[in-house]
């Protein structure tokens, strides 16, 4: 009977040299294959990562927002625009500067913006009754004082409703529309606001998309303008 060896030290070296060098030699020529819908996986993945990639930063990125600092010539020829704007003006200079706070209500201590907006125009005393928040302000046709119209025909004075929804949340802002083209005061698109983000306090501001009908970022679009019926 003949018996094989198990242990390798009893094997021949010769055996096991050409046994070692046949198995690498085979390690190095087997060739790494995919199937085609493992490649085609890949690329798509690869590619849906790209465009969320791309897409994700346009929307995170949002554009500079410019603090208009007013001297006394430029107010006083915004003021003869018309009396509702020498009224508005003139209510809002004390609050020049109070701190944005969410929610806040306060006209000297801190005031988000659909809280400045009605305030403002109550202490000028126009019929802006009630408080209205920013997904309201952006479906209203007729309520009370305030109409729908459209950019184009905007005023000094009526407001401009920006927003948009994510996730079923609502996100908003408002400011008032202050000179359109800059014919009164040098500064085209000059809105005023009560403002967070890198601003944080009520300002007069212009801002790049102003003209292109958005504010700070493609997707805050202007969703409404209020005129007051009685001006």
């Amino acid at each position: 009977m003949t018996v094989v060896p198990r242990d390798r030290a009893s094997i021949p070296s010769s055996l096991v040299r050409v046994s070692v060098k046949v198995n690498a030699d085979s390690e190095k020529r087997r060739p790494i294959t995919h199937s085609f819908e493992g490649q085609a996986l890949i690329r798509f993945i690869s590619s849906c990562q790209l465009i969320l990639l791309l897409f994700g930063s346009s929307l995170r990125a949002t554009e500079p927002v410019e603090t208009v600092h007013l001297n006394s010539s430029q107010i006083e020829r915004l003021k003869q625009t018309s009396p509702l704007l020498q009224k508005l003006i003139t209510a809002a200079a004390p609050s020049i500067g109070t701190r944005y706070l969410w929610g806040g209500t306060n006209l000297e201590s801190g005031i988000d913006c659909s809280n400045f907006t009605w305030q403002l125009y109550q202490k000028m005393g126009l019929p802006y009754d009630r408080y209205l928040g920013t997904q309201f302000m952006s479906r209203i046709y007729r309520n009370g004082a305030l109409s729908k119209t459209t950019f184009k025909k905007a005023r000094p004075g009526d407001l401009l409703v920006y927003g948009y929804t994510k996730n079923r949340k609502w996100y908003g802002h408002v400011v008032i529309l202050i000179d359109k083209d800059g014919k009164r005061s040098g500064v085209k698109g000059l809105t005023l606001g009560a403002h967070g983000g890198d601003i944080n306090a009520v300002q007069y501001i212009t801002y790049k998309g102003f003209e292109s009908g958005y504010f700070k970022h493609p997707q805050m679009k202007l969703a409404n303008v209020l005129t007051f019926r009685e001006r």
